[in-house]
């Protein structure tokens, strides 16, 4: 079984990456490392997640170990990508109906979450990449379920007419945050075990 070490204090994430590796039926143990500090913001989420995971990884780091951490948000087309980077500012202070009141008089309703995950290639050099993962859809004119976590009830994923409150297995099979773990996962594992890990949902 590969230890895996995701850096986060966010309880949803945290809940999201379990139900992604129990869906996917991986040998994987995830443990949880709490932040020092996750207060700066860039401006992009890779640069974020790259920032989350140089600043809080432990003094000392195991060998046959991934260590990661994420940066995520939701990007509004007619809003001109907001809130992005801000995501976590901006539904701690206007909330999931300031958003939609932001969005009244808006006809295209076109969205995407956008999840950067930065990880570390190799402990003893301390390699860092940072993949991407995207989830395509629209915002809902009102939240509907109450399953999930943070703007999963206004947003609907291409395709489908349950928002990801609505419907956590379908959330865990196209989220943006299954799409950057399965490239995490192919860039450190691909070649062994003989399998290449894939979503439902393309890019």
């Amino acid at each position: 079984m590969k230890r895996v070490y995701f850096i986060s204090s966010n309880k949803g994430k945290l809940n999201d990456y379990l139900q992604i590796i129990k869906e996917m039926n991986l040998d994987l143990e995830l443990r949880h490392l709490l932040p020092v500090s996750e207060e700066a913001v860039y401006d992009s989420f890779e640069k974020t997640a790259k920032h989350k995971l140089l600043s809080n990884l432990p003094e000392t780091l195991e060998e046959d170990t991934v260590y990661f951490a994420e940066d995520s948000g939701l990007c509004i087309d007619s809003l001109k990508g907001f809130p992005g980077v801000y995501s976590s500012f901006v539904l701690k202070t206007i909330g999931l109906n300031g958003i939609l009141k932001l969005m009244d008089l808006e006809e295209n309703r076109t969205a995407k979450f956008v999840c950067a995950l930065a990880f570390l290639e190799s402990p003893r050099k301390k390699l860092t990449k940072v993949v991407t993962g995207l989830s395509k859809g629209y915002i809902h004119t009102k939240p509907l379920g109450r399953k999930g976590f943070g703007y999963d009830p206004i947003f609907v994923p291409k395709g489908f007419h349950k928002t990801f409150a609505q419907d956590l297995n379908l959330k865990n099979q196209l989220s943006h945050r299954r799409q950057a773990f399965e490239k995490m996962l192919n860039t450190l594992f691909r070649g062994k075990n003989n399998a290449t890990i894939t979503s439902k949902q393309g890019k």
